[in-house]
């Protein structure tokens, strides 16, 4: 691949400062050789075209567009000629990233500025950061309190950095639930309903939520913002029904949304929020994805039609449900927005095959359905073992559908290695550690047997008499050639998880095994070789995770992560003592092999169970 050559000089002003900061990632420069890009301004849409054997224009409409022209002129299919003309349009004129940045991962300011340059280089034209309470309010210390929290600076000059890239960037973050970490403080009392909600009604959370909103969006240009209200599942029921009884949820849930919009309003702002609890308020069963739900016209007048609603869904790969989805959401309230989800969260490397299921049906739904705006959500639940960026591939699919109206992975692949420099199918290999033989729904299987306490071996029953070892062993070799290479080096970490797994996954059976058979030579050879090596090998683990994590985030968060591995560590010490007393004879018992193992969750034979905490994983106890 050529680098591409612009006269700065002769492109439009509105891509000055954009296309310097493109040059820090992609190989474009402003003088010497190479194929020559020029830039011109039409209505709409995006056509990169031939002028040359070494020259190419880039007629874009949005100043987003042009950037997405350079990826097109940056690839091998174009330079070498075998498409001379690549014309696209934006079937959803808006497209969001959501990153999550309240689950310990807080992506430092120079790594959002790579996402911003790579995700120009895509196509997509919107951005927001999932702030829980990782931004800067005034006068509230420890709101975001050691865990990373962005100052407005910082925010900023992100915003600058998004808009000179036609990049729309918006504070996205929580005005009722999910709060937990703000509310667990005792100087926020008064405004604690539950654990994780604010207490509705009380005139000093919405003076709270003022200043929330207030402080949130003043380091952004745009006056759009997201307001959350998901997932308040408690809702009524601690502090308020003590004090003021019982009142149904949907009833709360409308009353506070409309004083959080009489202050959006007051602030000029544009709010969007999710619509599952209106939905679970809704369906007799509490099911978001209830399709019986009716709606009567006096339900319909309580929603405030100021507020745009989005309708999340990570799970459908059926694009007659999300068509259904949709027309429930226009009998509502209007036309949603749209949010899938990049499978990131409660794993340690993108499900790309999962991923790709969900958003290419749900995509084309919304183009039929005429939605104007989505937002690719990605988030990291459970500490944000992932790498984030191992969700680069799904952006790039995901914006290629929404130039091209359908998915075509060989695109894709092209646009990709274009872009970001970056191999799909090599990114793809490092999403099998959760693909072994028997785990057809791609459950988070290499997390649970990670972090499973090889005495107990919660999580052996849920292979379903699968032998995991040969194909970690497999796959730790593929992975870790594939790792040498320059746009792969992030691959180490799946390559040496995949070999920790080659050891650790049958590992607990293997010891249960051996100690019930009293075969001391196999506990011998385990307490001499096997736990040395495996205690290796998670060190190693170890130290590039958290390598790749300083590379990525902010310090703050690594610390929940490193207690993981130092309490996998640990657990892997106690064996190794445990081990040595039994077979001297200091003990007689390891009462922990004695126990029958059982199944924790009923699975069918072909499919693994997944586990939505790491303290599921390692131990049957409530507290650890």
């Amino acid at each position: 691949m050529s680098k591409l050559v612009v006269d700065l000089e002769k492109a439009p002003e509105c891509l000055h400062q954009g296309l310097r900061e493109i040059a820090k990632s992609a190989p474009v420069d402003f003088t010497g050789k190479g194929f020559e890009a020029s830039f011109v301004k039409k209505r709409e849409g995006l056509c990169v075209r031939k002028t040359g054997a070494k020259s190419a224009e880039i007629a874009f409409g949005a100043v987003n567009d042009a950037f997405r022209g350079i990826c097109l002129a940056l690839s091998e299919e174009f330079q070498t000629g075998k498409t001379p003309e690549i014309c696209e349009f934006r079937r959803i004129p808006k497209t969001y990233v959501m990153l999550d940045a309240s689950r310990n991962g807080v992506l430092s300011p120079e790594s959002v500025g790579e996402w911003l340059r790579f995700m120009a280089l895509a196509g997509v034209n919107g951005f927001m950061l999932y702030t829980e309470d990782t931004y800067e309010v005034a006068g509230e210390p420890l709101f975001g309190y050691m865990r990373g929290t962005y100052t407005k600076k910082e925010l900023s000059v992100l915003d600058s950095i998004a808009d000179s890239l036609g990049i729309e960037m918006i504070p996205c973050i929580q005005t009722l639930a999910h709060l937990q970490r703000v509310l667990q403080y005792g100087q926020y009392d008064k405004i604690k309903d539950t654990a994780s909600v604010m207490m509705c009604e009380e005139p000093e959370t919405i003076r709270f939520v003022e200043k929330m909103l207030s402080e949130a969006s003043s380091p952004y240009k745009s006056k759009r913002i997201h307001i959350g209200m998901d997932e308040a599942w408690d809702l009524g029921r601690g502090n308020y029904l003590s004090k003021k009884g019982f009142k149904p949820p949907f009833e709360m849930m409308t009353t506070h949304l409309r004083k959080v919009l009489a202050v959006t309003k007051k602030l000029k702002l544009k709010p969007m929020m999710w619509s599952d609890m209106f939905f679970r308020a809704l369906s007799a069963t509490g099911d978001y994805y209830d399709t019986k739900v009716k709606f009567s016209k006096e339900i319909i007048g309580q929603v405030p039609k100021d507020v745009d609603l989005v309708y999340w869904d990570y799970y459908h790969s059926d694009t007659s449900f999300h068509d259904t989805m949709i027309e429930m959401h226009k009998k509502l309230s209007g036309t949603p927005v749209f949010a899938p989800g990049i499978r990131t969260w409660n794993r340690f490397w993108t499900d790309y095959e999962t991923s790709m299921g969900t958003i290419a049906p749900g995509l084309q739904s919304c183009i039929s359905k005429g939605i104007r705006e989505i937002v690719i959500t990605i988030w990291g639940d459970d500490g944000t073992e992932c790498d984030y960026f191992s969700s680069w591939p799904m952006i790039q699919y995901a914006s290629d559908i929404v130039f091209n109206g359908k998915p075509d992975i060989a695109r894709t692949r092209r646009n990709l290695a274009a872009g970001a420099g970056i191999e799909m199918d090599d990114w793809l290999e490092g999403g099998k550690i959760d693909t072994p033989p028997g785990n057809s729904n791609h459950a988070n299987i290499s997390k649970t047997l990670l972090w499973d306490d090889p005495m107990l071996g919660l999580w052996q029953p849920q292979k379903n008499g699968k032998k995991l070892n040969p194909f970690y062993s497999k796959l730790a070799a593929r992975l870790k050639k594939l790792s040498r290479k320059k746009s792969n080096s992030r691959l180490l970490l799946p390559s040496l998880l995949a070999n920790v797994l080659s050891i650790k996954a049958d590992f607990p059976e293997i010891l249960q095994q051996a100690y019930l058979d009293n075969d001391r030579e196999k506990l011998l050879e385990i307490h001499r070789k096997t736990l040395p090596d495996l205690t290796r090998r998670v060190k190693a683990l170890n130290k590039c995770h958290r390598k790749l994590w300083l590379r990525n985030y902010k310090p703050f968060g690594w610390e929940v992560l490193e207690r993981r591995y130092g309490g996998l560590l640990g657990v892997l010490d106690n064996l190794d003592d445990r081990l040595s007393q039994f077979l001297s004879g200091k003990t007689e018992r390891i009462q922990e092999l004695e126990v029958k193992k059982q199944k924790i969750q009923d699975t069918p034979n072909d499919q693994m169970a997944h586990a939505n905490a790491v303290r599921l994983c390692s131990t049957g106890h409530m507290n650890h």
